[in-house]
């Protein structure tokens, strides 16, 4: 829902305007001559989760004296996703083991049988295995905002004695709409 939405308006010395739901600001704001940078965004958004997509953006405008101004802010997901689909092969070779996912704000332990999808911030995220108190990177990608990647994990033990495979399913669906 919009109107639950953090708004912010900063004007050029970084005073804070308006900081607060958008459902409970003005209709219009009677502002000076200057620039403001205008952001809205979904929820706050510090540390890894799951099932938490953050939406947002920020404009920046010029009021001029005497005149008014509107603003349409587009707001697309902010953060990336991680969902990992655990197979019953790679359960089997590693039975007593468990998931970390790792992001520089924080880490999330991602069970074997979860199917939340794990949210950061953009930047790397690093999949390890937790098994026998060692710790082992499986792999390491680059995550952007709005995307959500979901990894399928097996372990093909007869054919590779103990090795780890993993297969990525890169596959998005662009949708589209105006308003």
């Amino acid at each position: 829902d919009t109107d639950d939405f953090v708004l912010d308006i900063v004007d050029s010395d970084s005073r804070t305007v308006y900081n607060g739901r958008f459902g409970d600001s003005p209709e219009s704001f009677s502002l000076s001559a200057g620039a403001y940078t205008v952001s809205a965004w979904s929820a706050e958004f510090e540390s890894p989760e799951f099932d938490s997509p953050q939406w947002g953006d920020t404009q920046t405008v010029s009021v001029k004296a005497g005149g008014s101004i509107a603003t349409t802010l587009e707001c697309t997901q902010l953060n990336c996703g991680l969902r990992l689909l655990v197979e019953d092969s790679f359960r089997q070779a590693f039975p007593d083991g468990s998931l970390l996912v790792k992001a520089r704000e924080g880490e999330l332990e991602y069970s074997y049988d979860e199917s939340r999808t794990a949210f950061f911030k953009s930047g790397s995220v690093n999949v390890c295995l937790l098994d026998a108190e060692e710790e082992q990177s499986l792999f390491t990608r680059t995550l952007e905002p709005r995307q959500v990647l979901s990894v399928k994990l097996k372990a093909d033990i007869g054919q590779m004695n103990g090795r780890i495979s993993i297969q990525i399913d890169t596959t998005r669906s662009y949708i589209g709409g105006e308003y």
